[in-house]
């Protein structure tokens, strides 16, 4: 993988703005399995050959642009941060191939006493980005995915955050398919006799953060 970054910092409305474009091309992607643990995680993939074997292999290659910004305000005594990403795969062919999130966090949960709370909305076209580094708790860690993910926080000590996340997303997945040569429901091509299908993936996590 090979990538560049640019970033800058500049005042507005009142606050601080943070922008910043991130290019990134995953070398030896398209035609190839780089997959952690077999899967590709929701790319697209079709039927090729690696060092002499049949296999699983990703359809399209992976020239990712993204923009990014963010931004920091005061409400009253309390904090806000605004922010927003956008991402979109560059190489030819690709035809799902954009990714964005939008989110909001009030507060902050530093000092004892302190809390925030935020919402976040995203959407991971199924060839937008590289799926072996998608964020793993977003639509069970896969592309062709979307939903809210609402999130609190607290800080009864200066040293500990207890932290709540709930996940309300929506996989879409192709299935069943009508023979074994047919593409399986993670490679999300619904081929005659596919199907797709949209599943439910609602996930709460509690963490509790020990600083040192």
């Amino acid at each position: 993988m090979v990538g560049a970054q640019l970033g800058l910092k500049f005042p507005l409305l009142g606050g601080e703005m943070r922008a910043a474009l991130h290019y990134y091309d995953v070398m030896g992607a398209q035609g190839f399995n780089p997959f952690v643990l077999g899967s590709a995680n929701g790319n697209t993939t079709v039927t090729g050959t690696v060092n002499g074997a049949s296999t699983q292999v990703l359809l399209y290659d992976y020239n990712v642009l993204m923009a990014s910004a963010d931004m920091g305000l005061s409400v009253g005594d309390l904090p806000l941060g605004l922010w927003a990403d956008y991402a979109q795969n560059m190489a030819a062919g690709v035809e799902d191939d954009t990714a964005y999130a939008v989110g909001i966090v009030l507060g902050k949960a530093v000092n004892p006493r302190t809390w925030e709370a935020g919402l976040f909305y995203e959407s991971i076209g199924r060839d937008a980005l590289f799926a072996q580094w998608i964020e793993s708790d977003f639509g069970d860690g896969t592309s062709d995915a979307d939903g809210w993910v609402f999130k609190a926080g607290y800080a009864p000590t200066r040293n500990i955050t207890l932290n709540g996340t709930y996940y309300l997303n929506t996989r879409h997945i192709c299935g069943p398919v009508a023979s074994p040569t047919d593409p399986t429901p993670t490679n999300r091509q619904c081929l005659p006799g596919g199907k797709e299908y949209d599943l439910d993936y609602d996930r709460l996590q509690l963490d509790v953060n020990y600083r040192f």
